[in-house]
């Protein structure tokens, strides 16, 4: 992640662990509510998973399975020097 971007997430209050080793997305109610690293749950409204191409392959393939919105992506070939950034929101309460 470019310093400015994780800077920017900081001073709003926000958390950047590079290099942290992610292991699962936790999902509500069909969005992204955290993360997992081992066997410590983070919590947030927003997740940006910024990573190597194939680690986030399998962490998007892992939480959500093969999906209309991401089937595409999921077939890409993964290379070493692509990464993916995304931000993952929660999706909102509907009661």
């Amino acid at each position: 992640m470019a310093n400015p971007v994780a800077q920017s997430i900081r001073v709003r209050g926000g958390v950047v662990d590079r290099g942290a080793a992610v292991t699962s997305l936790i999902l509500q109610e069909g969005g992204v509510c955290g993360v997992r690293i081992g066997s410590e749950e983070i919590r947030s409204a927003h997740v940006i998973l910024a990573a190597h191409w194939a680690p986030a392959k399998k962490l998007l393939n892992d939480a959500f399975g093969p999906q209309k919105w991401n089937e595409r992506m999921l077939t890409l070939p993964t290379t070493p020097a692509a990464t993916l950034q995304m931000d993952l929101e929660a999706r909102p309460s509907t009661a």
